[in-house]
């Protein structure tokens, strides 16, 4: 009977050998975490990309329905908020929602509500105002509306790029940039800037419709915002030295 019970007990563990086994866990778990934060910006970066590639298309189909005219950061045809790109694409039923043009990485500002009317200040994706214009409102270096035919399919040319959301940093609008004025990773008091949040690089919409990304040392490269500052078009007199 004594042997019986003796055989059916079970042995506990000791004190130490949890303490041992919790720091396993907790060594694990640490080795485990940056391979799943990496998984997490993949996924929000190839969400980010799509939406970019939906944008791309989404802005063509604006200028073809709008006699060949590109969108530019405000249309003069609506007042303050409603006016501003991601608003009128959105009120337009070009892009579904602001969800479909918001930058999943984008940390917004959380006093700005989904659904609030500012928070196309919040999608942290910009419009190159450099080449496309701002609004009649403002200097005449914004007031401008650009011809979709101007520019020849050019597959070289940011229309949408990832920016910093509004109050992030010093200058940071949340809707458009001006490439040339810095990144906001390496100096967070630059003016409409753009942001390389996703592992040192920036998600595109790109002219043609298609997106992509450029690096650090690309974004500022003149052929991707503004063609008409870019040697080769200097040397042609064509858009995208075509």
């Amino acid at each position: 009977m004594k042997q019986r019970q003796h055989q059916t007990e079970k042995k506990a563990f000791t004190l130490i050998e949890l303490l041992v086994v919790i720091a396993i866990i907790a060594i694990l778990a640490a080795m485990l975490m940056p391979a799943l934060q990496q998984a997490r910006e993949r996924a929000q970066q190839s969400n980010c990309t799509s939406n970019m590639k939906q944008l791309a298309q989404a802005y063509q189909m604006y200028s073809e329905s709008y006699d060949g005219w590109c969108l530019r950061m405000h249309a003069g045809d609506y007042p303050g908020h409603l006016g501003r790109w991601p608003n009128v694409m959105v009120d337009k039923k070009f892009m579904s929602s602001m969800k479909s043009i918001t930058c999943p990485s984008a940390k917004a500002i959380t006093s700005y509500k989904v659904g609030a009317n500012d928070w196309s200040l919040n999608t942290g994706v910009g419009l190159n105002i450099r080449t496309f214009g701002g609004s009649d409102s403002l200097s005449k270096f914004w007031h401008k509306e650009t011809a979709i035919s101007q520019f020849h399919n050019n597959s070289k040319l940011v229309v949408f790029m990832d920016v910093p959301v509004t109050k992030q940093g010093v200058g940071a609008v949340g809707y458009y940039f001006n490439a040339n004025n810095g990144v906001y990773e390496m100096n967070n008091g630059v003016w409409y800037g753009v942001s390389i949040r996703h592992a040192g690089r920036a998600n595109c919409a790109f002219f043609d419709g298609h997106a992509g990304s450029l690096e650090y040392n690309e974004v500022r490269n003149w052929e991707h915002y503004s063609p008409a500052d870019d040697p080769l078009v200097r040397k042609t007199g064509k858009w995208g030295g075509v």
